[in-house]
């Protein structure tokens, strides 16, 4: 096959083609990234971050499911259960517990966000970073009601949320996830 006819994973990085060397040609493996894959390399700062979204995810998953499933409680415990004595008509509770599962449906998509992107923190992959930061902001935003409804729960939430939003912006963060930038 002449050099022009090669498919493009054959060529080097150079632009040519490389030799027929076995180590040269496709099928063969990538070289890896600086940094092991496994982590091990990660900062503290890094990994902390890691193990804090996590655990942010871990709650609002639970949250998210404890929405799903009880619902019709929830709306009725926030809503009140004006007495309605008529067959015909739903009380304001039953009225909103789709409100409320809707409420569930979205925290378990944002804790599965959060858990997905500080899974990925190893590979370094870009984005990374500007995925855990506007995590951090979603997760801020979400704590807030949470803050009004249980008051507890919804304050360790609510640092947690800060704490994942300053994290991604520290030194050590920025070093780990190095994007390459394009300019115009």
């Amino acid at each position: 096959m002449s050099a022009e006819h090669r498919r493009p994973w054959e060529r080097s990085e150079d632009g040519g083609f490389p030799a027929d060397d076995p180590a040269g040609g496709p099928g063969q493996p990538l070289e890896p990234r600086p940094g092991p894959p496994s982590g091990e390399g990660m900062p503290p700062l890094v990994r902390r971050l890691r193990v804090l979204m996590t655990v942010l995810g871990a709650a609002q998953a639970v949250s998210g499911l404890f929405l799903v499933t009880n619902s019709l409680s929830v709306a009725i415990s926030v809503w009140g259960d004006a007495g309605v004595s008529q067959r015909c008509c739903r009380t304001q509770g039953e009225a909103h517990a789709g409100l409320v599962t809707f409420a569930g449906v979205l925290l378990l998509a944002v804790a599965a966000w959060g858990i997905f992107t500080a899974l990925q923190f190893p590979t370094r992959k870009p984005g990374l970073r500007t995925s855990a930061r506007a995590y951090g902001w979603t997760a801020l935003g979400l704590a807030l009601p949470l803050l009004l409804l249980l008051r507890f729960f919804g304050l360790v939430l609510l640092v947690a949320a800060i704490v994942a939003l300053i994290w991604p912006n520290e030194q050590e963060s920025r070093a780990w996830f190095v994007e390459e930038r394009t300019t115009l």
